[in-house]
């Protein structure tokens, strides 16, 4: 986990300098606070508009699979934050394969509860007779 966050930081890094580069070549004049204003706005609204079409388009086939990955997507980040925090504070150890588990737990429940759903439903008397037209 530690190499891939080297790896995402470096990445990070090396567009942040790009972006400066570009500020100063340019004379732009904008401030760090300027920057990290236009980028993140300009970025978060590129992912909402990508996010948001999809989900549409999800959300026709069934909205317990929106459901799904906006949920596994917030775990996923839970996951990390805590192991960033226990990277933090040295109060155990910052490992990715804790993450791993923690998603595969969530994957395992879902799946149990899913079908449970299904158990329930199919030995669930239905409110329709035959028979009777309202």
């Amino acid at each position: 986990m530690v190499e891939a966050l080297k790896w995402f930081i470096n990445i990070v890094n090396k567009i942040h300098h790009w972006i400066l580069s570009l500020n100063d070549n340019y004379s732009w004049a904008l401030s760090d606070k300027d920057l990290h204003f236009i980028i993140f706005g300009l970025l978060s609204l590129a992912f909402f508009i990508g996010i948001n079409f999809m989900f549409k388009r999800l959300a026709k086939i069934s909205l317990n699979l929106v459901s799904f990955i906006y949920t596994f997507t917030v775990m996923f980040a839970l996951a990390l934050a805590i192991e960033f925090g226990q990277r933090y504070t040295n109060q155990g150890i910052m490992d990715f394969d804790d993450v791993l588990y923690g998603i595969y737990g969530f994957i395992a429940f879902f799946l149990v509860y899913q079908v449970g759903l299904k158990i329930i439903k199919a030995i669930k008397p239905s409110n329709n007779k035959k028979g009777d037209k309202k």
